[in-house]
Formats: C-alpha cells, structure tokens, sequence
C-alpha cells in the first residue's frame, strides 16, 4: 500500500500528515517549519497530495492543538495497518474518552479487554502515530502525569486547553 504525504499550515506553523488508501496512516504535532512537520514522518521521498479532504484531517490536528472544544474526529479514517489486534482494541478505547476527561493505563487496559496490561497500554501510546487524533494526552498514571513522546510540557499544554488540569 502506497503512502503520500500532506501538509498544512496556518499561523507559520505545519501539520503533516501520512496517508494511505485506508486514510490517515500517521501525523505530526504542529511545528515550526514544513521541513520539520514531514520530517517527523519520514516523509521526505514520500509524494506530496494535498486534497480537500486531507487537508480538513490536518486541520482537526491544529484544533486540536489549540483546544477548540467542537472537534469530532469520529469521522477520521484511519489505517492501523500493521498494528495487532490488542494494539487496534486500546486505540479504539482510546477513542471513546471524550475531550476534558483522563484515563490510567490501568483503566485503558481493563477498557481494552487486556486487564493487568497498563504496561501494554503505555508501550501503546509511546508508539502512537496518530496524535492527537488518538488522544494519547488523555491517558495519565496513576500517580501523575506519566509520559508523552513530545514532552510533559506538551502534554499538560492539551490537557489545560482541554480544561483537565
């Protein structure tokens, strides 16, 4: 399956986002250059197509980001080709935390059907290629904030806009 690359940008800032006939295969937090967005994806040989309809799903990732509280992304479509079936079933629990609540990675296993799997849970959203889109951000320890790829900072940034800390 081929994958080509989109790019959006707004404010002087990028959102680049991987696809794939199935639809949005992975995607980029905002960042300051379109070099920078494409090459958090590996996507420089990768060709570029910007539709309408691409270019909408990138611009969910920016309000996302910037804590518009009316974003649906239940009509994204998303390949998760190349994940397991455990991995498809904590991204589809995910899914279902709406905007301003948190989850554990206990509670996102035991949601997931994988109980004792909040390891499982966290190797998960280390792995997660279609933030925002899949809400990692929403998913603490349960002692505190736990991790998140592109920093706590970041991290608490989404969830303050989201009104949860």
């Amino acid at each position: 399956m081929s994958k080509t690359i989109s790019v959006l940008k707004r404010k002087n800032r990028y959102v680049a986002g991987v696809f794939t006939d199935l639809g949005l295969f992975s995607t980029s937090l905002p960042r300051e250059s379109r070099e920078s967005a494409i090459s958090a994806l590996k996507g420089k040989q990768m060709e570029l197509i910007n539709t309408p309809e691409r270019l909408a799903v990138l611009d969910i990732v920016f309000r996302i980001d910037e804590g518009a509280e009316d974003v649906s992304v239940s009509e994204v479509k998303v390949d998760l080709s190349g994940l397991t079936e455990k991995q498809r079933l904590v991204y589809q629990a995910l899914l279902e935390i709406p905007r301003g609540e948190t989850i554990t990675y206990g509670q996102l296993a035991e949601r997931a059907g994988c109980p004792n799997g909040a390891r499982f849970v966290g190797t998960c959203m280390a792995n997660n290629r279609l933030g925002p889109i899949i809400p990692c951000h929403r998913v603490v320890a349960s002692n505190g904030l736990g991790g998140y790829g592109p920093g706590l900072d970041k991290k608490r940034d989404l969830l303050q806009k989201e009104g949860v800390l």
